[in-house]
């Protein structure tokens, strides 16, 4: 075997060692929340022997691909658990954050088996490090590199004394299939159903001949008495040509078409029963492709526990999940596209729903939260998911304050509408109630993306609150992703699909009936006033002349949650079932468009995303009170107060490429000074700095009269609750923690409170 060779099969063995070793992951941050819950030693003694085995077996793994740093890891997890069997180790809060930040560790190193070092947190190595001192203090020998790989995949004989964490299937009825590849053969499949309507238009298509042929019978039986004196006038001339000649013609013809229209109907019928027998198989190889490629809630929810656990570490609560139905399955692609959408909401649940033990003991609560993750399968093709907390609830009135504040609703809106409206509100992208920006939550975007996200999968969202006492969000999703039905509609020249769901009505209206409003065009529909613009201008197409003509325009009114548009078009076609197909890797997100489809015609029409279009729309509204082009617009200013003088020649190198004028002062006496000979539009502030810290600063600023309205922004390595809980107390507008800095962060965040 040559280099290559090697090469060739290491990579095919890191690729089989990726899934094993999440699988083992797994084993362990299960393990590990649920042995953090127990104080009963007998109890604990069958998860400690459960993790002890999964970090061994991974070991194994690793060591059998070369992978040293987890194989060091993997040891120090082992010998710590040996020895807690032993009862020579307790377990205390301490050392749990330890081992979790081993896990995390692992996961890291078996997503990425050659990791750069510098992108490895330096706090999380010193965190190993501490982990490997513990080990080292045990009687458990170190096992060396020769016996690790010696004992690779070794399958312990005895019988595991806990039951297994997480879903397995037995290894002897399935096999490991790259889910790429699954993925290629659904996309073939699909591919089918394209044959399956064209001979749906096949058939549409004889039937049109077959009733040519029909009228054709009709007059030809009209004519056929005037052929029968015809033929029995044979000797007589006809306007000069020759009778029997044109006889004998009439005659054929009829016996022609009269074949014709036998084969035809003969034809007709064959079509049909292989178009029957083609769409039944299209449909059972469509069923069985996507019964493949359905995987369970918990291939997604595994990971939950674990950040819940996370975030309450960081904010100082106290919050158990609980996951019901997990075993249910769904389209892999939906499951994909619904991780993050829930994340928000849990994140959500914890950041925003859950008190603290003290304030949850103060209102007779039980000191540790909870939130219930609920599936059930509501039919053959729809499942709900139920996301509930028993936390503070949603204080509607500051919902609608915060809309009110922020823009998103106008003072009558704000009057009209009633709790359940505007318990809604929160969906709406940019709405947020948090005091401050955290890197957990803040900017508004989370449920926002919720909304969207579900609304594109085809699903529903609801929330129900209670204020005080909880809140819960109900999302009814589609099992798989299949054909759904769409309108048909042209505009201009071309010819789109909108999903059916988001058509509200299709009118006609006379053009003397459009209102104009400050340069807006409104018109009643129903009785309510809906803005009305042209989807030809929304998409940038160029207008088709023909339009322009009648006094009529062809009016269709879509609607996405609560948002309401009307869309001049050129013509509704009709209404048709299709099947979805997305634009390939490189147009993975198209504004304004959702994906293909392949019409019965065998032409491609563009999906439009209805969601988008309305945003859109509105996004064309508002240019008519921009300002023009020839007028300046104005520079905005930022003073970034940090000691060190790294980071702070990094944050101004961000903020001048972004557009910004950017003045520096290197501690909160210096920006404080600074800020009081100049004039400046946000402040971004360090904590940790000598003369005077950044909440000190941000105290002083909102002292001063003058200054007492600008966005302090504080960026700082303090990630404790306490830490944050005191950047709210002085009146901070966003906290950052630098371990998880992200320059987009950062900037999406400033762009935020500059409007």
């Amino acid at each position: 075997m040559d280099y290559n060779d090697d090469e060739e099969f290491l990579q095919k063995l890191l690729a089989t060692y990726k899934v094993e070793a999440n699988e083992h992951i797994a084993g362990i941050s299960a393990g590990l929340l649920a042995l953090e819950k127990l104080t009963d030693r007998q109890q604990q003694l069958p998860i400690i022997e459960k993790i002890y085995r999964e970090a061994h077996s991974l070991k194994g793994a690793a060591a059998s691909v070369n992978l040293e740093e987890t194989v060091v890891v993997c040891q120090s997890l082992e010998s710590l658990f040996a020895a807690l069997k032993r009862g020579e180790r307790s377990l205390t809060p301490e050392l749990f954050d330890l081992l979790h930040v081993a896990a995390d560790f692992i996961g890291e190193l078996a997503l990425n088996t050659q990791p750069d070092v510098s992108s490895i947190n330096v706090e999380r190595l010193e965190h190993i490090n501490q982990l490997m001192i513990l080990a080292a203090k045990d009687d458990v020998p170190l096992v060396s590199k020769t016996e690790n790989k010696a004992q690779n995949n070794v399958v312990q004989q005895d019988p595991l004394p806990v039951q297994e964490i997480g879903h397995k299937h037995d290894a002897a009825e399935t096999i490991r299939i790259p889910v790429s590849k699954l993925d290629t053969l659904l996309l073939q499949a699909e591919e089918l159903v394209s044959i399956k309507t064209a001979g749906r238009q096949h058939i549409a298509t004889i039937k049109h001949i077959k009733s040519l042929l029909e009228t054709w019978k009709d007059e030809w039986t009209k004519a056929q008495p005037e052929h029968r004196k015809i033929v029995q006038s044979r000797d007589k001339k006809l306007s000069g040509f020759n009778s029997v000649d044109l006889i004998d013609f009439l005659s054929w013809n009829y016996h022609f078409f009269k074949s014709m229209e036998d084969k035809l109907a003969s034809l007709k019928t064959l079509v049909e029963d292989d178009h029957y027998s083609v769409a039944t198989m299209v449909d059972y190889l469509m069923q069985d492709m996507k019964d493949v490629i359905m995987f369970p809630f918990s291939s997604i929810l595994e990971s939950f526990p674990k950040i819940v656990r996370d975030i309450c570490r960081q904010q100082g609560k106290e919050v158990d999940i609980s996951i019901q139905g997990a075993d249910i399955e769904i389209d892999r692609r939906i499951l994909q596209e619904l991780k993050d959408p829930l994340l928000h909401i849990v994140r959500n649940c914890v950041d925003h729903g859950m008190e603290r033990p003290d304030e949850r003991t103060m209102h007779n609560k039980p000191a540790r939260g909870m939130i219930n993750v609920d599936i059930a399968q509501r039919d053959s093709s729809k499942v709900e998911l139920t996301i509930c907390d028993d936390g503070s609830g949603i204080n509607v009135a500051k919902v609608k304050t915060a809309a009110l504040s922020q823009g998103l609703i106008t003072q009558e809106e704000y009057n009209r509408l009633d709790d359940t409206e505007a318990m809604q509100l929160i969906l709406r992208s940019g709405l947020s109630t948090s005091p401050i920006v955290t890197n957990v939550s803040g900017r508004g975007l989370g449920l926002a993306i919720v909304s969207e996200k579900v609304e594109i999968l085809g699903g529903t969202i609801s929330i129900e609150s209670t204020y005080g006492c909880g809140t819960t969000f109900h999302i009814v999703l589609p099992v798989t992703i299949a054909t759904f039905r769409v309108i048909l509609i042209k505009s201009g020249r071309q010819v789109f699909a909108i999903p059916a769901k988001n058509v509200e009505r299709v009118i006609s209206f006379k053009k003397d009936a459009v209102i104009k409003v400050k340069n807006k065009e409104i018109i009643d529909v129903d009785g309510r006033f809906t803005s009305l613009v042209s989807l030809e201008d929304v998409l940038g197409l160029a207008q088709d002349e023909d339009d322009r003509d009648g006094d009529s325009i062809n009016v269709i009114v879509l609607v996405s949650g609560a948002r309401r548009v009307a869309f001049v078009i050129s013509d509704v076609l009709n209404e048709d079932e299709i099947l979805v197909k997305g634009l390939g890797r490189q147009l993975v997100r198209v504004r304004n468009i959702a994906g293909a489809t392949v019409l019965g015609t065998g032409k491609v029409a563009l999906i439009l995303n209805v969601s988008d279009l309305i945003k859109s729309a509105a996004a064309l509204a508002q240019t008519v009170t921009r300002p023009p082009h020839h007028v300046k617009q104005k520079i905005h200013s930022i003073l970034v107060v940090e000691d060190s003088i790294t980071a702070r020649m990094l944050l101004k190198n961000i903020l001048e490429s972004a557009g910004y004028h950017v003045k520096t002062a290197v501690d909160g006496v210096d920006g404080l000074a600074t800020l009081r000979e100049g004039t400046f539009d946000l402040v971004v502030s360090d904590i940790a700095m000598p003369r005077m810290n950044g909440f000190d600063l941000t105290e002083r600023i909102r002292q001063d009269k003058r200054h007492a309205d600008v966005p302090v922004v504080l960026v700082t390595g303090m990630e404790s609750a306490d830490d944050k809980r005191r950047g709210i107390e002085v009146g901070a507008n966003a906290y950052i923690v630098k371990s998880s800095f992200d320059q987009n962060n950062l900037l999406e965040v400033i762009r935020r409170f500059m409007g």
